[in-house]
């Protein structure tokens, strides 16, 4: 009598449900225990930028106005 082997395996173009889906890049800092990576750091410095040149813009009309 035959004795039971393992299952056959699944080929491999079969979805087994296992494969983890990418970090979403807005709440991926969540996922590292609330550290901040340097994308997060690298928005909030574009941001300040632009409010820095558009007050700084508009400083310029106004005094030359």
């Amino acid at each position: 009598m035959k004795t039971p082997g393992p299952p056959p395996a699944p080929p491999p173009w079969t979805d087994t449900g296992t494969l983890e889906t990418p970090p979403d890049p807005w709440t991926s800092w969540q996922s590292q225990g609330g550290h901040l990576g340097w994308e997060h750091w690298l928005r909030v410095f574009v941001a300040w930028e632009a409010v820095v040149c558009a007050l700084l813009f508009f400083w310029v009309i106004l005094t030359w106005l």
